[in-house]
């Protein structure tokens, strides 16, 4: 049946599971929900979703004559599925939220995501856009494989309240490399964020570099060098 809310659809996205030798299907999974990217490491799948909640407040004109109704900017969630790969089967471990959303550019999406030694980072856009927030939020859930995913650190924190951007700049490029992320944020010059992750439920913003333009995609050279390809900007005069 059609959604009940007009933002909703009655999507089905189906993992399966086949066999290259035979190109028999061997196992599948379905998830009732669209989902925006998906992330696949050598141990699961992950679906990423957009959540969007308005929310408004009902006012009254002086006149006591129209109702007005007001939308507030939206709190955006992103919901992580996780799917295990188990040989030849699938099964489905668990849930996670974080803050933020993963961007417009659909290209993009999956380099904000990266599992290694039991944990999923994750690189999300702000809810919120202003001097006060950080454009770019960093997030890194549990994964044990047998239940939700669980938050067990972010940045910016108390403990670590440097911002990732500059206000009013977003993401471009991302790549996660071992125990560090390579974030590239834009409004008219490239701030290269390098996140280190030695410990992952206590990271840090480890460094950052400013150069003209900006990267639209990272590539290491080795485990020495980072190549950037992107573009030269010059900033409107005012």
């Amino acid at each position: 049946p059609e959604a009940d809310d007009y933002y909703y659809s009655p999507d089905i996205v189906t993992l399966a599971v086949i066999d290259l030798d035979t190109m028999e299907l061997s196992d599948s999974e379905c998830f009732l929900g669209s989902t925006e990217t998906l992330y696949a490491s050598t141990n699961a799948v992950y679906l990423a979703t957009t959540r969007y909640d308005y929310g408004s407040t009902l006012e009254i004109d002086t006149n006591d004559v129209d109702a007005i109704r007001q939308y507030r900017d939206p709190r955006i969630d992103t919901d992580i599925h996780q799917f295990n790969i188990n040989g030849d089967m699938l099964e489905y471990s668990g849930s996670g939220v974080v803050s933020g959303h993963l961007g417009w550019n659909p290209l993009r999406k999956p380099f904000r995501m990266s599992e290694k030694d039991g944990y999923l980072r994750v690189a999300t856009f702000a809810d919120q856009q202003n001097e006060s927030v950080s454009p770019i939020n960093v997030s890194v859930l549990k994964v044990d494989g047998d239940g939700p995913l669980i938050k067990v650190a972010e940045l910016p924190n108390p403990n670590q309240p440097a911002h990732i951007g500059k206000p009013g700049e977003q993401l471009y490029a991302s790549r996660f490399l071992g125990d560090k992320a390579y974030l590239v944020t834009f409004r008219q010059t490239d701030p290269l964020y390098v996140v280190d992750f030695a410990n992952h439920e206590d990271p840090k913003l480890a460094g950052e570099l400013e150069i003209d333009g900006y990267s639209d995609y990272l590539q290491p050279i080795g485990e020495d060098y980072l190549l950037g390809i992107g573009k030269d900007a010059v900033p409107a005069p005012d």
